[in-house]
Order: structure tokens, then sequence, then C-alpha cells
């Protein structure tokens, strides 16, 4: 797998920066759409947790 995401990189070059800003605010909004379905998964693998304190941390 880091082979061919090396191979990738050498031929394509680093992303520029209005592609990095677009990278990130997809992952922000993935995270903040998804925020109930990882406070739950925190629950489970935690046991009895506070929303606000997985929210928060």
């Amino acid at each position: 797998m880091l082979e061919g995401q090396r191979a990738a990189f050498t031929a394509d070059g680093p992303a520029d920066a209005a592609l990095r800003r677009n990278r990130i605010d997809r992952l922000l909004a993935l995270v903040l759409d998804n925020a109930d379905a990882f406070v739950d998964a925190m629950a489970q693998d935690f046991g009895t947790r506070p929303k606000a304190g997985s929210l928060f941390t």
C-alpha cells in the first residue's frame, strides 16, 4: 500500500493548497455530520461516557 502511495506522490507531486483546503473542508464536514455516530462508538468502546465530554475532547 505504501509503495502505491509513494509512486502516486512521485508521479503527481504534492497537492496544491486549494486541493488540501478542499480535503480539510470535506473531512470537517464528514466529522461534524457523523458526530453522534462517533460519540455512540466511543460510549461502546469506553463504557458510559457523557456525550458532552466526548464532543469536547
